[in-house]
């Protein structure tokens, strides 16, 4: 009977296990899935909140000082600009002065950035971070979406194009 009780009790630590692992892998889908879906605040068509200067598509990048993804993307910043060269790279960060700054210099970005605050969040319709928007050269939101890796900076440009 205690070979049974023990049989079952591991039966159902196994089930559970599996449960919870196939239950935390739905929902990574499912933020994953808002990039495909153009599941954005604001709308294709919709007027960016602040007009760009050069007469350029654009990509505006909102990040975090905080934000690990974040740090990946100013990381390989460089190299975005250098791979979509004919496109002006705008950055939005949230952190403090002597943060941002930090960043900026040890991943040596020569644009400049504008501090993030969380009125701008609501105002940029950004309610996770990182997160961009590719933006036509007439200042129309073209496609928008949360930056889970590199790649999806790639995708969300071309849900737009």
């Amino acid at each position: 009977m205690v070979y049974f009780l023990s049989f079952f009790g591991a039966l159902i630590t196994l089930f559970l296990l599996i449960y919870i692992k196939w239950d935390f892998g739905r929902l990574s889908i499912r933020r994953k899935a808002s990039v495909r879906n153009k599941q954005y605040e604001l709308e294709r068509g919709q007027n960016f909140p602040i007009v760009l200067t050069s007469n350029k598509d654009a990509v505006a990048l909102f990040l975090s000082a905080s934000c690990l993804t974040c740090h990946e993307v100013m990381e390989n910043f460089n190299a975005l600009r250098q791979k979509w060269c004919d496109m002006e790279f705008e950055l939005f960060i949230r952190g403090s002065e002597e943060e941002i700054l930090y960043l900026i210099d040890k991943h040596k970005i020569s644009t400049h950035f504008v501090k993030l605050n969380e009125t701008d969040k609501k105002v940029y319709g950004v309610r996770v971070l990182p997160y961009m928007y590719y933006i036509c050269r007439n200042n129309k939101v073209l496609s928008g979406g949360i930056i889970n890796e590199i790649k999806d900076i790639e995708k969300i440009i071309s849900l737009g194009t």
